[in-house]
């Protein structure tokens, strides 16, 4: 059976940390305004007991859609009614991960310890669970892409990561693979870039590889832009309101930016602080958070 806490992890050791020590409760500080204005951050407690909350989205159905690890659910919140729906995937130890909304409308998440990529409408009907077509490898960070497609990573190994994509009918073939050119790179997240910038950007957390990089959704091309500051441990990336990627290092304390050319100078880097981790998309209603 697939652990988090005896597989190896090719970002860190701290990957085994959050897993394993994650809230049973769901901090949705980034609800709406008024939670933030007031100064306050509200606790929603979940209907399983020790659901282990990870990836979270809101769609078009204005509800947040979130993966719950330990329980095995896609679960639903609706703000207005303040009503949690869960929905059991069909197997048990899924370990669904991270979640996004693709351009199909659909709930796209990764299935962990199934090596799969799943699909649910907004009614919560699972339609699908779909192989990487004999890629292998453990599906971690999802992006709905410029083209339309699923965009996830591959933890290969240690020293292997690769970036693929599926089509929203669950297609993938071995040309929808490719591998980050810097070997233990520790990709774990992905994220499309800002509007009309036609690639995805991914940060490399491991020290000997300190990078940011991004493909091409047409060519499939990657590029990697080094972080000026040594070891920082790029975590989490989004794109900003300026047109920027903004990306969480998480060894250095900071945040930091770089432009879609894959410019990073010393002041895009924030002062040091208190740890950053996760970064959600600027100017949704999804505020930053760290987790």
């Amino acid at each position: 059976m697939y652990s988090w806490l005896n597989t190896p992890q090719c970002r860190s050791p701290r990957s085994n940390f959050r897993r394993s020590h994650l809230p049973r409760r769901l901090l949705l500080e980034h609800l709406e305004d008024r939670t933030l204005l007031a100064g306050g951050i509200f606790e929603y407690p979940l209907p399983s007991p020790a659901a282990r909350p990870f990836g979270i989205v809101t769609a078009s159905d204005n509800n947040l859609w979130f993966t719950e690890e330990a329980a095995n659910k896609i679960a639903r919140y609706n703000a207005v009614t303040n009503v949690f729906t869960e929905f059991p995937l069909p197997a048990p130890n899924r370990f669904p991960d991270e979640i996004v909304q693709g351009s199909d409308g659909n709930l796209w998440f990764t299935e962990a310890n199934n090596s799969r990529i799943g699909r649910m409408t907004t009614s919560g009907m699972l339609t699908g669970e779909f192989p990487q077509g004999g890629l292998g490898g453990t599906p971690e960070g999802i992006a709905a892409g410029p083209d339309g497609k699923l965009w996830f990573i591959l933890f290969i190994s240690n020293s292997v990561s690769k970036i693929a994509r599926m089509t929203t009918t669950g297609a993938i073939t071995a040309a929808d693979e490719f591998t980050v050119p810097t070997a233990g790179s520790g990709v774990g997240q992905i994220s499309r870039g800002p509007a009309g910038d036609n690639n995805l950007w991914f940060p490399e957390f491991n020290a000997s590889a300190n990078k940011i990089g991004r493909i091409n959704a047409t060519t499939g091309v990657i590029n990697e832009f080094p972080v000026p500051t040594a070891s920082s441990g790029p975590d989490f990336i989004a794109p900003g309101p300026d047109g920027r990627m903004w990306f969480t290092e998480e060894m250095s304390n900071k945040i930091a930016r770089i432009t879609t050319a894959g410019v990073i100078t010393a002041s895009d880097e924030g002062s040091a602080g208190s740890s950053p981790a996760r970064t959600a998309t600027f100017g949704s209603p999804k505020r930053s958070a760290t987790k």
